[in-house]
């Protein structure tokens, strides 16, 4: 539900529109316009309204039985000093999350590339970028979404995720047949959206 509400709580036309100058693209996928499996993908919308309803249906308590809407959280954002993308991508998701509920506390933190680099998986959330080295899904898909990948290493993604989306992977760089593919690519990318 948090993951959820986060994600309804990133104003994305703004991104695009105050930072990007009106020069991106939202996303669909993990993957890149145009591969298999990313036409159609299921995506969330700004809605802060979703955004608290997410909030408010998360199971997580504190020791004395309180809700996480009731407590709140507290964590930082961490991105690398002067990448002004990633600190709006920080800032956005902070003030949205604390518009929702005063109590959800979210600290953007600029560091030094370096230092960054050493102690960003230490950060509740971290922002960053990925250039693809082949042009092709796997190669968006192995990083973010497997057991071994870059990103989903780092984020500590949880065993049962990378387990759940490992066969897709499998399937998905094994099949030759473009269509194929797509339909394979296109499961994993509901998958992950729920």
């Amino acid at each position: 539900h948090v993951r959820r509400a986060f994600n309804y709580c990133f104003d994305y036309e703004t991104y695009i529109k105050d930072v990007q100058l009106g020069e991106g693209v939202r996303s669909l996928a993990v993957t890149l316009p145009g591969q298999p499996g990313y036409d159609n993908s299921p995506i969330y919308n700004f809605d802060l309204a979703k955004c608290e309803e997410e909030l408010k249906a998360s199971t997580w308590q504190s020791e004395d039985g309180k809700s996480l809407w009731d407590v709140g959280l507290y964590m930082q954002i961490g991105y690398n000093a002067g990448n002004t993308g990633r600190q709006a991508i920080a800032e956005i998701l902070a003030a949205n999350l604390q518009q929702v509920n005063s109590k959800f506390l979210v600290n953007p933190v600029a560091l030094p590339w370096p230092l960054f680099l050493r102690t960003r998986n230490q950060f509740g959330m971290f922002t960053s970028g990925w250039i693809e080295d082949i042009h092709d899904p796997h190669n968006w898909y192995v990083p973010f979404l497997s057991a071994t990948g870059t990103y989903s290493f780092r984020a500590k993604m949880p065993k049962d995720l990378t387990d759940k989306y490992a066969p897709y992977i499998a399937d998905g760089v094994k099949e030759t047949d473009l269509a194929k593919r797509g339909v394979i690519y296109g499961e994993l990318n509901k998958i992950v959206h729920e």
